[in-house]
């Protein structure tokens, strides 16, 4: 469907969802010719300057796993982070190294799994893989949490002692406000 850019009744609700095509299975899945040199694999570690750690399988034997640096295309730019499912070309002339051709989202993960295409061992791959990281929403700090005080709650004249306790730190505390503001300010006329 297209882009509503003119206004009308759905301007505002079609603004700004995504249009996200469905990939056929054809289109995303391996070229099963082994001379492709083609493989499923994970982000493990992003490396900087778009390159990735990746762990990927075997071209001989689809069991045994490895770990590639790998050179992300242009078209994926800012769409990968580690923990992703991605196809790695394998270069013929240097195995040690390779470059990511695609990458997919989890629905089409799921969708090449269920045509009994996917052989790549996920199970395995969990451990090794660092977590995605989190964005915070705005640029706000975090702040920490309140920590909880702890009365002392054995002595049986609890109630006394804590009244003075608690007048003594409200003192010490307004003595330290009023040190900080200035002297010609009056904080009993609050």
């Amino acid at each position: 469907m297209v882009k509503n850019t003119h206004g009308g009744t759905g301007h505002k609700k079609t603004k700004n969802k995504p249009t996200m095509a469905v990939r056929k299975i054809e289109e995303i899945a391996k070229n099963p010719n082994p001379a492709e040199f083609e493989s499923y694999g994970v982000i493990v570690n992003p490396m900087g300057n778009r390159r990735f750690m990746v762990k990927c399988q075997e071209i001989g034997n689809p069991g045994l796993l490895r770990e590639l640096n790998c050179s992300l295309r242009g078209a994926h730019r800012k769409k990968v982070c580690s923990g992703d499912h991605v196809l790695v070309k394998i270069f013929d002339f240097n195995t040690s190294q390779g470059i990511i051709i695609d990458a997919y989202r989890e629905e089409e993960v799921d969708s090449i799994r269920r045509a009994g295409l996917w052989d790549f061992p996920d199970d395995e791959i969990a451990k090794d893989v660092k977590p995605k990281p989190v964005k915070a929403a705005g640029k706000a700090a975090k702040v920490p949490e309140p920590q909880e005080r702890v009365l002392d709650m054995g002595a049986e004249d609890s109630d006394a002692s804590g009244e003075e306790s608690s007048d003594s730190e409200i003192e010490t505390i307004a003595q330290a406000v009023k040190k900080k503001l200035p002297a010609d300010f009056d904080i009993d006329t609050i």
